[in-house]
């Protein structure tokens, strides 16, 4: 057997022995569940066993037929056994379920389980106004800025004191996939100008719950949000 031949043969036996360690371990991403603020930063991370010049991998959306390149928010890079996504300023159309796919030697070696990205933004700023065509009863309307995602809770207190009856709350979506709600707080109860009414909101966006305030007959007092 020339030299050549077994320096062929041996080289073919570590290419099929590291495909072989690939294959035989898991390909693992993370997080699993990653929610971030509009305009910031995500970064997802795909793991495997081997590091290697030769391995590739590669990024796709949920839904999608290709994979994505990169450009002035998306970053790839490959390290020793680990391959990183980076999506900067992120917005809420970014939302989905993200994958990883790692090759060797131009094989497929392994996909990761995915990654859900949502991105979040805060109902802010609030205001309370008087609803439109008042008769009797009294009205007023809580309304929030656009926000993301759904879920969303909104409170009403009176003078410091929850008010359970007469709230109805509608949400609205915009053609780019941001909510609106607006709370509408039937007045029962009318005082002489000094009755504060208290909008609070809370939703996954926000560390604790915004706020903003009005006296009936004179307009705000204030919001208060984080």
């Amino acid at each position: 057997m020339s030299a050549k031949v077994t320096v062929w043969s041996m080289a073919l036996l570590v290419i099929l022995r590291q495909a072989a360690e690939v294959s035989s371990s898991r390909v693992s991403q993370f997080p699993i569940n990653l929610d971030v603020g509009g305009g910031e930063t995500a970064i997802l991370y795909c793991k495997f066993p081997i590091s290697k010049d030769t391995i590739d991998v590669n990024w796709w959306r949920g839904g999608m037929k290709t994979f994505l390149e990169p450009d002035s928010r998306k970053q790839f890079t490959i390290d020793s056994g680990s391959g990183t996504f980076t999506l900067q300023h992120v917005r809420v159309a970014d939302s989905g379920l993200y994958y990883c796919q790692v090759k060797f030697q131009h094989q497929v070696i392994g996909n990761g389980s995915g990654s859900q990205i949502t991105v979040f933004d805060p109902p802010t700023p609030l205001k309370i106004v008087p609803a439109e065509g008042l008769g009797s009863p009294r009205k007023l309307v809580c309304k929030t800025g656009a926000f993301y995602p759904e879920k969303l809770e909104i409170f009403w207190l009176r003078n410091n004191e929850v008010i359970r009856t007469g709230i109805e709350t509608v949400k609205t979506r915009s053609g780019e996939g941001l909510f609106v709600a607006s709370s509408f707080l039937e007045i029962t109860q009318p005082g002489e100008g000094k009755d504060i009414y208290t909008c609070l909101v809370s939703h996954i966006s926000l560390k604790v719950a915004a706020s903003f305030s009005y006296i009936l007959g004179q307009g705000k007092t204030g919001a208060s949000y984080i």
